[in-house]
């Protein structure tokens, strides 16, 4: 949804808005199941550290800049809308401990 409204002129190629979709479901699952979670913050450092990775990669590569008219690239917009429902996801559907 949200590469249909920032980016449809673009054309896209890969699957990271999907791998950003399973960050929002591992943040869910944080958000959730803080008081039962044994290393919770050690996996917010490890999923930050992932993200920082990834971004990097992203800038440092210069994408955006190597890109043409006809080459499709990686989108900023795919990336927000997966973690965003991966989020959304994960508190829909996703388990919480306390109420079971």
């Amino acid at each position: 949804l949200c590469y249909g409204i920032w980016d449809a002129t673009n054309s896209v190629v890969g699957m990271s808005g999907g791998c950003y979709a399973l960050f929002g479901i591992h943040f869910a699952e944080i958000a959730m199941n803080w008081r039962h979670m044994k290393f919770a913050k050690i996996k917010i450092i490890m999923l930050v550290f992932l993200i920082v990775v990834d971004n990097i990669n992203h800038y440092a590569g210069k994408v955006e800049e190597t890109k043409t008219p006809d080459q499709p690239t990686a989108s900023s917009a795919a990336h927000f809308g997966g973690f965003v429902a991966g989020l959304v996801s994960g508190c829909l559907v996703g388990n919480n401990r306390e109420f079971e």
